[in-house]
């Protein structure tokens, strides 16, 4: 599950000795077209996570890496791989006019492969409280009609700064997901119909924070080319 989830959407932090701080920004800097200040997905760009799971408690921490520019639909793409694959997904991000797009291929939910998840987890030109409603239609033999996969957002907190491992994240936003399946859905015994996801987006680094039941994903480091 926590692979599923990660791969909706994902991430961050290593200043090499010729880089530009995230703070620093470079007079006239424009981000490349599917960047963005809560998508800075630069070519080579590095992001380190620390992640904490309960039951058993365990640590241990991952690097995204962008590598990669893609066309999908149309829109400009930026690949992030995971080192540990295990841990989080390799997914795309894509960010236009204020929205970040995630998108995660053959993402796994108790056994069930989900060919694409294509999720806008983030609008961060909305005001707080705003909502908005994805769906995602899934084949899952032997049902003979795809089930629905509905994912519910809400802005929860704009424009504050989160302390997140001794070091402050300026103008952060606060965007709950709360993904649900429909009645009926046969799944293993336990499984939950529903799972309830917070992100946490800071200006100039992305995703900084995201905790999901039993799991919180922070972001250690990270170098951001510009």
């Amino acid at each position: 599950m926590k692979k599923v989830l990660f791969g909706f959407i994902s991430l961050i932090v290593v200043f090499g000795s010729c880089k530009k701080k995230n703070e620093d920004t470079p007079a006239g800097f424009q981000w490349p077209e599917g960047t963005g200040a809560y998508a800075p997905y630069t070519l080579g760009s590095t992001f380190v996570y620390e992640s904490q799971t309960t039951a058993p408690v365990t640590i241990d921490s991952f690097t995204y890496t962008v590598t990669k520019d893609t066309t999908i639909d149309g829109l400009k793409y930026k690949k992030l791989e995971s080192n540990k694959p295990a841990l989080a997904s390799t997914f795309y991000c894509n960010y236009s006019n204020g929205s970040r797009t995630e998108i995660s291929y053959n993402s796994n939910y108790s056994g069930i492969t989900i060919p694409v998840v294509k999720s806008l987890v983030l609008k961060d030109n909305v005001a707080q409280g705003a909502t908005w409603l994805e769906t995602l239609a899934v084949n899952v033999p032997p049902i003979p009609l795809p089930i629905t996969v509905s994912f519910n957002y809400t802005i929860q907190q704009k424009d504050y700064t989160k302390n997140i491992l001794s070091k402050d994240y300026a103008n952060t936003i606060n965007a709950k997901q709360v993904a649900s399946l429909p009645p009926g859905v046969p799944l293993p015994p336990g499984t939950p119909t529903s799972i309830t996801v917070d992100n946490f987006f800071g200006k100039e680094f992305g995703l900084i924070e995201r905790d999901l039941p039993n799991t919180t994903i922070k972001i250690k480091r990270a170098n951001v080319i510009k």
